[in-house]
């Protein structure tokens, strides 16, 4: 699976989500750009969702599922995550209610209540019946192999239920994690002036020189050193994903650091904890882009070492990281060429809630055209993909 993930097998990858990006950047020109005169706050949480659903769906299907266009929270699919999500990780760690849980899931009169179908009309279960009706007609024995991320799976010979689990987990985990490492990243430059204004001038710097297209490419992005500083850094201070991902050691047991560990015991990994190793310096609660910016080769492979444990380790490592990378080396960039970002309440800057992964919203911003800048003028459009209808008829 691990072609369909990186983005191996699927044609046109970057393209697609440039083409996302673009579409992002043209949302905030038509509808939410301030002047001198007035003001027009907006939530970019909530957008910056939408952009990390309609590129999941861009690539998983060639198409997105419109939410950036419409300007919407489509079939209430984010709601329904939000709400169900909370009793999903309560259940899953009190195993009395788990044991519950799964007994009544096999009532056909309580199943309904509980678990989604794909008859839905709102919600996860909408999502479902899309994504099979698309799985299905992907199956047929005469239908075209595109090069996306369900035609890399399907290629890969898994069966049409791993496919539509496999999307359904990309579209929940693949389009939060993404989602909440762009919002935090983009919270901590903005919330601190030094990095913000750094940033800027290494991006006007490459600008002025030529040396990056719109939108820019990520071999362009790689070649920003204080760029890659700035995302290491957002995603060191703030993992995207906070479960343990518990391993079990094998039966006969094993040791680590002179301590015997009995089979059997479940052995989890603190994210968020490890980021605050001694490796990082003295600060390492402060986001300070500038620590990966350090001579000593030695000291930065053990910094990398110790921050990539955010995404997994071993045969478990995260499989979306090269699609993540790619939207974090373009989102900032594109927005902070063209705009002047503000938070609009610097004391609450925004609503974060943690269920193993992240809930944030009121990330109210006032964004206005940087002076002299015309935010659209440099845009290379590709050929447009429409959003699937709202319907289940595409």
């Amino acid at each position: 699976m691990s072609a369909g993930y990186a983005g191996k097998d699927i044609t046109g990858l970057e393209a697609s989500v440039n083409e996302r990006i673009t579409e992002f950047v043209q949302c905030i020109e038509r509808n939410w750009l301030s002047t001198a005169e007035t003001t027009k706050p907006f939530d970019i949480a909530k957008r910056i969702q939408y952009l990390a659903v309609d590129i999941i769906t861009h690539l998983a299907f060639g198409k997105p599922l419109g939410f950036l266009e419409s300007d919407a929270d489509k079939f209430s699919f984010l709601a329904t995550i939000e709400t169900q999500l909370p009793i999903v990780q309560h259940f899953s760690v009190i195993l009395e209610l788990n044991s519950l849980l799964s007994w009544a899931s096999k009532l056909s009169w309580l199943r309904k209540f509980i678990v989604p179908s794909s008859r839905d009309k709102t919600g996860i279960g909408m999502i479902m019946g899309i994504s099979q009706q698309v799985i299905e007609k992907r199956f047929l024995p005469n239908a075209e192999r595109k090069k996306d991320m369900l035609g890399s799976f399907i290629s890969r010979g898994l069966s049409a239920s791993e496919v539509e689990m496999e999307i359904s987990i990309s579209l929940v985990a693949g389009s939060d994690t993404t989602a909440t490492a762009m919002r935090s990243t983009l919270l901590s430059i903005i919330s601190t002036p030094c990095v913000y204004a750094r940033l800027v001038r290494e991006i006007d710097a490459a600008v002025a020189r030529g040396e990056i297209s719109s939108p820019i490419s990520e071999e362009e992005a790689r070649r920003l050193p204080y760029l890659q500083a700035v995302i290491k850094e957002g995603l060191r201070r703030f993992p995207p994903i906070t479960q343990l991902r518990e391993r079990m050691v094998p039966a006969e047991g094993d040791w680590h650091d002179g301590r015997f560990i009995p089979g059997g015991t479940f052995v989890g990994l603190n994210a968020w904890g490890l980021q605050l190793n001694p490796v990082f310096g003295d600060d390492p609660e402060v986001f300070r882009p500038e620590r990966w910016l350090v001579e000593d080769q030695a000291r930065l492979r053990q910094m990398e070492q110790v921050q990539q444990l955010i995404f997994g380790h071993g045969t478990t490592k995260c499989l979306g990281i090269p699609i993540a990378m790619m939207n974090l080396n373009k989102i900032f960039v594109e927005l902070l060429r063209r705009f002047d970002i503000q938070v609009v309440n610097p004391q609450k800057p925004w609503t974060s809630v943690c269920y193993g992964i992240f809930f944030q919203k009121d990330f109210f911003v006032r964004v206005s055209r940087r002076d002299g800048l015309d935010p659209l003028s440099s845009f290379s459009f590709g050929p447009y993909n429409a959003p699937f209808s709202l319907t289940r008829e595409w």
